[in-house]
Parts: structure tokens; sequence; C-alpha cells
């Protein structure tokens, strides 16, 4: 719980980081690499909150798809460029 936590806040923090770059005016190459980040640091605490009552093992599974899918959502922003 604490670990997933963590990546959440890191992953706000980066978000917040490319706000800030975006507002100065560094934009990245494509807009889509916006939509990737809002999707990378919303999968986790969607994992979370859909799986916050099931028992230990489904939870473990939703978990994993969660961070799986943020992984994926990173790799495209990074793929897309900035």
């Amino acid at each position: 719980e604490r670990s997933r936590l963590v990546v959440t806040g890191l992953l706000a923090a980066q978000v917040l980081l490319g706000l800030v770059s975006y507002v100065a005016g560094d934009r990245p190459g494509e807009n889509l690499h916006l939509l990737y980040g809002l999707v990378s640091v919303s999968f986790l605490p969607f994992a979370g909150s859909f799986a916050a009552e099931a028992p230990p093992k489904p939870r473990s599974w939703v978990l994993a798809a969660g961070g799986l899918l943020t992984l994926g959502a990173l790799f495209r922003s990074w793929a897309t460029g900035s």
C-alpha cells in the first residue's frame, strides 16, 4: 500500500513539473504526451480504489495490472518524446 502511494506521489510530482514546464512555454513534441501523463498518474489510484474490498490475492492481481498499465503509459509517454 505504501509503495503504491509513493509511486503515485512521484508520478503526481512529475505531472506537476510537466505542467509548470508547459506553462513556461516548453511544449512537448506531441500533445498526446500530455494525455499519457494524466493517464499514468491515474491508473494506480483507480486500481487501488477498485480493489479496496477484494481479498488479498485478487487485490494483488488488480494492483499488478494497474502497475503494468502505468508502466505502459509511461513508456508511451517516453516514446512520444518531449
